[in-house]
């Protein structure tokens, strides 16, 4: 699933208490330490032994929630004993833990997946001194999951809200479904500061989340879009949208982009 990649885990100190954990430069977790409990906000891919590096940087009692089902930020699981996941996202996420090639490994390691744990929209970890609170955002997976940090004003949003936003798959919804969502949570940009997602190098300001909608409603009024071609990918074809954020601001990138199906702008009616 991820050959030809060299394992490694790069962990850098956002803010005090707040770890980004980088697996092999693909997908990032994040460790956020409260005053009587820790909690690991996806586990990556499985490349490397995230259990053992979040030992090495706090003995405090784990909470694990996976922000949604891909292969990319379920596959540490196994060095959990309890993860949370959205239900909408479980038959998604077994059918990547279940491949030939990850049972293999898991039998080479004596690895077992633990048995998901619901959470919805509105549940609340109190760490003590920091609490993290569920806001779901159906889009790139049907169980996508926010977690809010209030006291750090600090949004993580796994991959629902980041430049590249991934539409394209025969399980996404619609764009137009998926602004219809994005709107329902814009609430958010008046409770947090910036936005750290599955993909980032570093901080994003909240206003990633008009941007993205601004672009998501461009696609919806029609605005015509290249076609995009990504060679030995799982998905080698789709509409590419491209949109910008401002300079002027904190951000990782700059250019974005939205990919999505020809076919699936509009909402089934």
């Amino acid at each position: 699933m991820f050959a030809d990649v060299k394992p490694e885990l790069k962990i850098d100190e956002m803010r005090p208490g707040i770890f980004k954990i980088d697996d092999s430069g693909l997908s990032n977790a994040f460790l956020v330490l409260g005053e009587e409990k820790a909690c690991l906000i996806d586990t990556a891919n499985g490349l490397n032994d995230i259990g053992a590096a979040v030992k090495n940087l706090t003995d405090k009692p784990l909470i694990v929630i996976n922000t949604h089902g891909h292969p990319d930020h379920i596959l540490g699981n196994a060095c959990f004993e309890h993860v949370y996941l959205n239900h909408a996202d479980w038959e998604l996420a077994k059918s990547f833990i279940s491949q030939p090639e990850v049972e293999a490994i898991s039998r080479e390691h004596g690895w077992t997946f633990p048995e998901f744990t619901d959470i919805n929209e509105g549940d609340v970890f109190d760490l003590g001194g920091r609490k993290l609170e569920a806001y779901a955002l159906p889009g790139h997976s049907d169980g996508g999951i926010m977690l809010l940090c209030p006291e750090e004003r600090l949004l993580f949003t796994g991959d629902a809200i980041n430049h590249h936003l991934w539409l394209h798959a025969p399980w996404n919804i619609s764009v137009e479904e998926c602004m219809e969502e994005l709107e329902k949570k814009m609430f958010l940009m008046d409770k947090a500061d910036y936005i750290l997602h599955g993909h980032a190098g570093d901080y994003d300001d909240i206003s990633l989340m008009q941007y993205l909608l601004d672009a998501l409603k461009e696609i919806v009024e029609g605005k015509t879009d290249e076609d995009f071609e990504r060679k030995g990918g799982p998905i080698e074809k789709a509409m590419c949208h491209m949109y910008k954020v401002d300079e002027n601001k904190k951000f990782a990138c700059y250019e974005s982009l939205i990919l999505y199906q020809k076919d699936n702008v509009r909402k089934k009616k």
